[in-house]
């Protein structure tokens, strides 16, 4: 009965969980935004908002999937809840800086496994319309001298600091080399016992060495065996033959008390033999004997060096560790305090320089920075242009023909342009001579004001070299001799080679009499201290020529 019961309980509870499981959540996905006409540079608040009757499990979009459109910004995700609904609302802030019109796409948002999509929305970015004659224009600012003491760079300085570390580290090559030439010669004064052991050792390492001169082998071979007893019992061992050489240890064997066995004496003896006939009779003996010849005199050697007086092997022991042993601890020392002093000396002479010149400053001299180097070179005053403007420029500008391609009807086909551009330096310089169309000018001459229109091109020119975001305004130019021209500036965005950075300026002068048209077309990096500088030289050495200011 008991088991029956509980069958009864657990078949309706298993169907309520069914039904709890299988009831689908209800989601009510939309997008809305507050307007459909923006300004260029304004934002856009793009609102999704996911109604539900319960808490359920939502993934917004978190990439730029808005088009044309780039984002800002991403907001949280805010939970509202009112009576029985709960409203889920995720804001994105858009941006667009091109006029036009855009469409948002569609969005999936998936609530719990399902997925819903907003609808697609349309936009317009409208751009800004500015009247200059109506801003306030302000004449710059008089220079005026700093207070501070200014101080200067002198290279010969720079010079002086880098002779100097190059004299330390010349002193430490002489100096190391010195010590190490010192050094070889005690191991080549090493008692004769060691220096044959080790010549012995590094010639049984040719061995192995394919193509072997097997004469140079045993001419080296019986060399060692003669210096050592050059330096030990026979002083005539360089010039004696073999047979001499084996006499002579024969009878020391008897007067100087060695005791060498004949069998080892006949081992020599063939040994020596047997290297004269490679030597003089081109004899090729097997690998095999090489090994074993050259045993023979390692034990040769061995044996001599045994039966020494034990004085002379204590000498020589006792040469070996008084000599060498504190010649190295001397190198090493000297070596150290060497190292450290140049390091002390190289930290100090930085420091003094940052305190001197300044890091950056330091850091630009040391790096080269191209546009240090260009501001600080000797510059060149020409004038452009016959009669033209007077400009000062770091570099003589390069001269190239072209024709206008601008639909102007008072600018004339003839045009001569003058131009600076370099790679790794983030400006451009620009200059444009032509003649006005004297018949287009007299007819339109009401209408069309021929500086407006050198005006247009030069904006046009630089938007065709990839210049964006162009921000005008106009202003008076005034030179320093009073002439007078149109001026249009403003920042911009564009990608010098070599830099990370697209923020940018540009600079038009416009200069016309009744026969000419001159332009002038800076663009630079903004930030780039050093180019400001020489833009800031360029505009106030401008000056037009004199009858250019008299016509």
């Amino acid at each position: 009965m008991r088991i029956k019961k509980i069958k009864f309980l657990f078949f309706p509870c298993f169907m309520l969980a069914a039904l709890v499981c299988n009831n689908p959540v209800v989601a009510q996905l939309s997008a809305n935004i507050d307007s459909t006409n923006f300004k260029i540079g304004e934002e856009i608040v793009l609102k999704l908002t996911v109604e539900t009757e319960k808490l359920v499990a939502l993934k917004f979009p978190e990439k730029n999937l808005f088009g044309s459109l780039e984002l800002l910004e991403s907001h949280k995700v805010d939970t509202i809840f009112k009576s029985s609904k709960t409203l889920f609302v995720k804001k994105y802030s858009l941006i667009q800086f091109s006029p036009g019109e855009y469409t948002i796409p569609k969005l999936e948002v998936r609530v719990n496994n399902k997925i819903l999509f907003t609808d697609s929305i349309k936009i317009k970015v409208v751009g800004v319309k500015t009247d200059p004659n109506k801003q306030n224009s302000y004449n710059a600012k008089p220079i005026f001298k700093s207070s501070k003491p200014q101080k200067k760079t002198n290279n010969w300085i720079l010079i002086l600091l880098a002779f100097i570390a190059a004299a330390i580290g010349l002193v430490i090559y002489l100096r190391n080399r010195r010590l190490h030439a010192e050094l070889k010669e005690k191991e080549e004064a090493l008692p004769p016992y060691e220096l044959a052991k080790r010549s012995l050792f590094e010639l049984n390492k040719t061995i192995l060495i394919e193509n072997l001169n097997i004469k140079l082998f045993y001419s080296e071979l019986t060399l060692i065996f003669r210096k050592f007893l050059n330096k030990t019992i026979y002083n005539k061992s360089l010039e004696s033959t073999s047979e001499e050489i084996v006499n002579e240890l024969r009878a020391l064997e008897v007067t100087g008390g060695f005791k060498l066995t004949e069998k080892t004496l006949l081992s020599l003896q063939s040994a020596m033999q047997r290297a004269d006939m490679v030597k003089f009779a081109k004899s090729l003996p097997a690998a095999k004997t090489l090994h074993a010849d050259l045993k023979i005199f390692e034990n040769e050697i061995h044996n001599i060096n045994r039966v020494l007086i034990e004085a002379e092997k204590e000498r020589a022991n006792k040469g070996l560790t008084e000599n060498k042993a504190p010649l190295k601890n001397k190198i090493i020392k000297k070596q150290k305090k060497l190292v450290l002093g140049s390091i002390l000396a190289f930290v100090s002479v930085l420091l003094i320089s940052v305190w001197w010149f300044g890091f950056e400053k330091l850091k630009d001299v040391i790096v080269q920075n191209p546009s240090k180097a260009l501001l600080d070179q000797r510059w060149v005053k020409s004038e452009y242009g016959a009669p033209g403007v007077f400009l000062e420029t770091p570099v003589a500008l390069e001269r190239e023909s072209k024709k206008f391609t601008s639909d102007s009807t008072s600018l004339g086909s003839t045009h001569v342009m003058f131009s600076f551009e370099k790679r790794n330096i983030p400006l451009k310089i620009i200059l444009n001579n032509s003649f006005l169309d004297n018949k287009a000018s007299n007819t339109n001459q009401a209408k069309v004001d021929p500086l407006e229109e050198m005006e247009e091109y030069g904006l046009n020119a630089l938007e065709k070299i990839g210049v964006e975001n162009l921000l005008p305004k106009r202003d008076v130019f005034i030179s320093a001799s009073g002439a007078k021209g149109l001026k249009t500036f403003g920042p911009a965005n564009f990608k010098f080679p070599a830099q990370p950075e697209i923020d940018a300026e540009f600079i038009i002068l416009n200069f016309s009499d009744s026969l000419r048209l001159h332009q002038l077309v800076l663009l630079w990096r903004a930030n780039d201290k050093y180019v400001n500088k020489i833009v800031e030289r360029i505009l106030s050495s401008v000056e037009p020529n004199k009858e250019l200011q008299n016509d």
